[in-house]
């Protein structure tokens, strides 16, 4: 086990079961068709060695270079400003809905959402404390491996 501490394995342990709920929710399907964001994606759920602001920007990276690819631009690009509306809308919202944490997810959590990869001087610590929140209890077996 790589992770660095409970606090850390706990919004890792968030992270991948937001990720999971938006698996099973179907809000992916059309992200995972496209082979760049399914690796991307692959990756971000295997690395468990990052902390859960740095797995979230990854994967929300990811799905800015697919929404980009759709439209039929460069996934290095930059987005014009109706398609960066039209991905918070349908896709950056659906996608956080899809982890069923309802009132947790706050307009704070929301506005780290929409800032991550954009804002270096936000303060994510909303966001952090809910994929630690989210992340908790941890298995029994994981408390025996970590060292603090």
């Amino acid at each position: 086990m790589f992770a660095r501490g409970p606090d850390i394995l706990q919004g890792q342990v968030g992270v991948l079961r937001m990720l999971a709920a938006a698996i099973a929710s179907g809000v992916l399907d059309r992200f995972l068709g496209d082979p760049d964001f399914a690796a991307t994606f692959d990756y971000a759920i295997a690395d468990m060695n990052t902390q859960c602001v740095h797995a979230m920007q990854y994967v929300k990276h990811a799905l800015i270079a697919a929404t980009l690819r759709a439209a039929g631009l460069p996934a290095s690009a930059l987005m014009e400003p109706a398609l960066e509306e039209a991905f918070y809308t349908y896709y950056l919202g659906p996608f956080v809905d899809s982890w069923g944490l309802g009132d947790r997810v706050t307009p704070t959590v929301r506005q780290c959402l929409r800032a991550l990869c954009e804002d270096s001087s936000l303060d994510y610590s909303a966001l952090i404390q809910l994929c630690e929140v989210h992340g908790a209890p941890l298995p029994a077996a994981f408390l025996g491996v970590v060292q603090p």
